[in-house]
């Protein structure tokens, strides 16, 4: 289980998730009065982002290390 304020992510036995919050929370008042699609659609951005960012820091590692390996005379 993961846990940020008073957010809870559980999964359930069935592979469902669970998302818990106190909604007097400040931190977690942007998913007050959310629908369970709202809240879909958040976490699938989000993901989407890591994805991208993911992408990305594994691309600027390949370009470093083509460029270590050209410097050694590999290419």
């Amino acid at each position: 289980m993961n846990e940020i304020a008073t957010l809870k992510v559980e999964e359930l036995p069935d592979g469902r998730i669970l998302l818990t919050w106190d909604a007097n929370d400040p931190a977690c008042a942007f998913l007050n009065g959310k629908t369970e699609e709202e809240i879909i659609a958040m976490i699938e951005a989000g993901l989407d982002i890591m994805e991208k960012e993911e992408k990305q820091a594994r691309l600027k590692a390949l370009e470093e290390l083509v460029e270590h390996d050209q410097k050694l005379g590999l290419y």
